[in-house]
């Protein structure tokens, strides 16, 4: 009996630092790094993108970051400015206990095809990137994918120049209803929202799952849900096929609950991160229960 708690133990213990520990690390890592960006001297943090990713030389860039670390963009992170309009990597820090950099000759041998009047200048870049200052206004998770500030800046950047910027101030004007945080929700009105009484839609009879998907919310400053669209989507022998009638009642659903939270997030009202675009992407899942 001994014998086996040993075991057992032995091989929690290895569980714990083979897995655990680099686990820990990430986490660490995410919450500690990150892109930031300096503007006018002020230090922002630089959202939904990793420039270097993009400048064709990251597989050089990778044999000088410690290898325990090369395994996750997020564990590393450039420290870029605006200088006469440009966009400049002044270095690349890594999330080690020391917060190692890259030494500045090192940077600027990899980077050598962009180097220009002793600066690192992204001439690869174009996008319309999003910086941020805190507070946190919507995602304060390591591990959402959007975030949102109080105060954020958006920037059109082309070929590593800056062609205009746009400042937000983001705030919560209603608080309530989010499909961010479905599962927190009140257990009864998640299951009136998810429940969907199979003898009103006798289309539904094979129907072994089903789940509807929302995209683009439309509210008002007061917290009502104006306007979405919705696809209920379920499967018959392995065809996926669309139930117009159940999405109608879902919709329905929605637009009895107030009242929504509503942000203003750079210039827009949303309910949260799940604003949604085109049906291929975005938006939010939520799976249904027939009754």
């Amino acid at each position: 009996m001994l014998n086996s708690f040993c075991k057992i133990k032995s091989a929690l213990c290895m569980f714990l630092l083979v897995w655990g520990l680099p686990m820990f690390n990430h986490v660490r890592a995410q919450e500690s790094e990150s892109e930031f960006i300096f503007i006018n001297g002020e230090k922002w943090h630089l959202l939904d993108c990793c420039p270097i990713l993009q400048s064709g030389v990251y597989d050089a860039l990778k044999t000088v970051i410690p290898e325990s670390q090369i395994f996750d963009a997020s564990n590393w992170g450039g420290y870029w400015s605006i200088k006469n309009d440009m966009l400049v990597l002044d270095s690349v820090r890594v999330a080690t206990d020391r917060h190692y950099c890259i030494p500045d000759p090192v940077l600027k041998k990899i980077f050598s095809q962009y180097v220009k009047n002793g600066q690192i200048v992204a001439s690869w870049f174009s996008k319309n990137v999003r910086a941020g200052r805190r507070p946190w206004l919507l995602g304060r998770s390591s591990f959402e994918a959007k975030k949102h500030f109080a105060t954020e800046m958006e920037l059109d950047i082309q070929e590593g120049r800056l062609t205009a910027r746009r400042l937000y101030t983001n705030a919560r004007l209603v608080k309530g209803f989010s499909l961010d945080h479905f599962n927190q929700m009140p257990a009864a009105m998640r299951d009136s929202l998810i429940s969907i009484d199979a003898s009103r839609h006798p289309e539904l009879k094979e129907i072994a799952r089903l789940f509807v998907q929302i995209r683009k919310p439309v509210l008002d400053v007061y917290g009502n849900l104006l306007d979405c669209q919705v696809k209920a989507i379920g499967r018959i022998q392995d065809e996926r096929e669309e139930f117009p009638r159940v999405a109608d009642d879902v919709k329905r659903k929605l637009q009895e609950i107030k009242p929504w939270q509503v942000c203003r997030i750079n210039g827009k009202l949303v309910n949260g991160d799940w604003d949604g675009g085109d049906w291929g992407g975005g938006g939010y899942n939520i799976p249904i229960r027939l009754h």
